[in-house]
């Protein structure tokens, strides 16, 4: 998606340049494969300041604003030139080292992809197959979140259809564990006591 940057001073920036790697910029995939340079969040966020300082000339910035990945950068951004901007507005990050479930979830697909023997050590001729699989359960994973989830079939909505049936959904907090927190009857035993007592 490509927005216009708008400047305090009423200057507007068309078609801001995309990070490495994504959007039309340079990347692997153009042709140097597992050759390209390894580069960081912090590369990313050096290139930008250069751009913002050097090419624009501008001198502060009154709030950078990013989500997820881009919300990484801009804890980046507040570390590496706390001086340079007035606010931050990180969004869906955190300013800790990536770990727990986050890393798994991408730990999963990284490896789903190169155990692919499509994979050919980085030198793939097509997308291998297991990148489809693996991107189809990060998108689950990390995307709609289960309240969007739970509006469509065979969802909740298939509680409608059971006759004195009911619906519960138990609020996720420091004593859930997704799946597994039905291992922790004192969550639930209070319903099973109130449908026990139903006629």
């Amino acid at each position: 998606m490509v927005h216009d940057f708008r400047f305090h001073d009423g200057s507007t920036l068309h078609h801001p340049p995309d990070a490495p790697g994504a959007g039309k910029s340079s990347r692997p995939s153009d042709g140097l494969r597992t050759r390209f340079p390894n580069y960081t969040y912090a590369d990313i966020v050096r290139t930008g300041y250069r751009l913002v300082t050097e090419h624009l000339g501008v001198k502060h910035l009154r709030v950078i604003i990013g989500t997820s990945a881009g919300g990484m950068q801009t804890w980046m951004w507040g570390e590496m030139y706390p001086e340079f901007m007035d606010a931050l507005m990180p969004l869906a990050s955190m300013p800790v080292e990536m770990s727990g479930r986050n890393w798994m979830r991408r730990r999963m697909p990284i490896e789903a992809i190169r155990n692919d023997p499509e994979w050919n050590g980085g030198n793939c001729q097509k997308q291998p197959a297991g990148f489809h699989r693996a991107l189809l359960t990060f998108q689950i994973a990390t995307t709609g979140g289960s309240g969007a989830l739970l509006q469509s079939e065979p969802e909740a909505g298939g509680i409608k259809r059971v006759k004195h049936g009911r619906y519960i959904l138990i609020p996720a907090g420091i004593e859930t564990h997704g799946h597994a927190t039905t291992g922790n009857a004192a969550l639930w035993r209070g319903y099973l006591a109130e449908l026990l007592k139903s006629d």
